[in-house]
């Protein structure tokens, strides 16, 4: 985790931390940390804003609000002030 300062740090513990607080879109970001062996890794990525939830973990699967997505992604819509899960297109570069 990066601190304020720009300092990068090991957590090395297990649990879930509030990481950014957004009040001005409702925008709360929580990571879940995992130890193994002395050191820490992101099991999982939170992102809950207009009563959702989105959860993508570490082997890829995203869930909304506890169910599980096909699409493997979801946008929350901050535009149109609105929650869409979105079909991503394979592109090749």
């Amino acid at each position: 985790m990066q601190t304020k300062g720009g300092k990068w740090i090991d957590v090395n513990d297990d649990g879930t931390f509030l990481y950014l607080k957004d009040p001005v879109v409702g925008l709360k970001i929580f990571t879940q940390f995992r130890n193994i062996r002395g050191g820490s890794f992101i099991k999982a990525v939170a992102l809950a804003s207009k009563g959702k939830l989105i959860v993508c973990h570490a082997n890829g699967r995203c869930t909304v609000d506890g169910n599980e997505l096909k699409q493997r992604g979801a946008i929350f819509d901050f535009k149109d002030d609105d929650f869409k899960v979105f079909k991503f297109k394979k592109r090749r570069i």
